[in-house]
């Protein structure tokens, strides 16, 4: 006989022709002959060189362990003494309780929206990262969900966590903020065959998402390509002489002509105007 002792956070693995025999917790015990002993610290995940669906049919071990099954498409926190710790994929896996407390929370991430009992800040931690997609619409910009292709809704400016997993996403984004657009270069000939290049100036506003992003593919190529067609009609009613005497009155000529023509594409104008005329020889 050999007497022995197992310590507090311990467990013994009592064995005898290489098979588990009997679970020996913290005191002192003998051992018999024919009998070895495996000493484990009760701390962390459980790692024996046993099936561990036999070592549960063992009398006590159960009780010693924490048992998470994760099923694909699901994903576990594990929390040690109530912090984050690890995210457990599919699975199954043996902790010791030990003198840490262990905790476990499942989730299903085959669904889009990520619950609300996921605090913000866990969602971007490293850990979790490469489970989450993450967007953010600027205070200054409003955006619209698209999910497999089809509308869902309107983004307000924030941060928004979506799963990661096989659904497709898309978010496409407008700045409400007044905008710029220059149309250089525009070659153009006047009433009375005078070759110059026009360069312009169109200031907008996207007045309504649906319309720019919803009902209109690309609004930003539609009005520059509305802007040019609107010049060249405009010039070409113009010699070149009557031109620079009228030039200031291109905005008016936008704002009464194609005014409703820009409210189809979900914008506002503001300002039409020329920047410069070159004259080409």
């Amino acid at each position: 006989m050999k007497r022995i002792n197992i310590n507090k956070n311990e467990v013994g693995l009592v064995l005898k022709n290489n098979a588990v025999e009997r679970i020996l917790t913290t005191g002192k015990y003998w051992l018999w002959m024919g009998e070895k002993l495996a000493v484990y610290e009760m701390s962390g995940v459980v790692q024996m060189p046993f099936d561990m669906d036999l070592m549960l049919t063992i009398p006590g071990f159960a009780e010693l362990v924490d048992v998470i099954e994760v099923p694909d498409m699901e994903i576990a926190l594990h929390r040690i003494n109530g912090n984050l710790y690890q995210v457990l994929g599919a699975g199954r896996y043996f902790f010791w309780k030990g003198l840490q407390k262990n905790s476990f929370e499942k989730y299903d991430i085959s669904t889009l929206e990520i619950p609300t009992s996921i605090k913000r800040d866990l969602l971007e931690k490293s850990l979790l990262k490469c489970f989450v997609r993450m967007f953010t619409i600027n205070p200054e910009e409003k955006g619209l969900l698209f999910v497999d292709g089809m509308f869902k809704q309107e983004l307000l400016p924030g941060s928004y966590y979506f799963w990661k997993n096989s659904i497709q996403i898309e978010i496409k984004k407008v700045d409400l903020r007044i905008v710029q657009m220059d149309v250089p270069g525009q070659e153009i000939l006047t009433k009375d065959k005078a070759q110059i290049r026009v360069n312009f100036i169109v200031q907008y506003q996207v007045e309504d998402i649906y319309k720019a992003l919803l009902d209109n593919r690309d609004f930003n190529n539609q009005l520059y390509a509305l802007m040019q067609f609107g010049l060249r009609e405009y010039i070409g009613n113009f010699s070149l002489d009557g031109l620079m005497e009228n030039r200031e009155g291109i905005s008016s000529y936008f704002f009464k002509n194609f005014q409703l023509k820009v409210e189809e594409l979900g914008l506002k104008l503001f300002y039409v105007g020329i920047k410069d005329i070159r004259i080409r020889c």
